[in-house]
């Protein structure tokens, strides 16, 4: 059998006051999601902090390609942000992933 040359990355535990990103690379939730998602994450002694697009309305989704990609590459490079978590997905997440390379991916982790 071969060997798999990549390993798999574990990240460390989240702990209390680690900042959270929270984005949206697809379709725009309602505020009102996003707020009860800040909500929870404050209950577990985190610190959600919004992406600039968050909530944003471009036909449907949550700002054009470039911004929800530009939020995602600020969620990444920000070695403040310990995890992201996406408030909605689908077609538009994967328009802005194909502008994300590999290598960028693996490097901010």
């Amino acid at each position: 059998m071969a060997q798999n040359s990549e390993a798999i990355v574990m990240p460390p535990f989240l702990k209390a006051g680690d900042k959270v990103a929270i984005l949206s690379p697809g379709s725009t939730p309602k505020d009102s999601v996003v707020r009860q998602a800040e909500k929870v994450l404050k209950g577990w002694g985190l610190c959600p902090v919004r992406g600039k697009y968050v909530t944003t309305r471009y036909h449907g989704w949550a700002g054009t390609a470039k911004e929800r990609e530009a939020d995602l590459m600020w969620a990444l490079r920000d070695k403040s942000i310990k995890a992201i978590i996406c408030s909605r997905g689908g077609y538009g997440s994967a328009q802005i992933l194909y502008n994300v390379p590999l290598d960028t991916l693996k490097k901010y982790n």
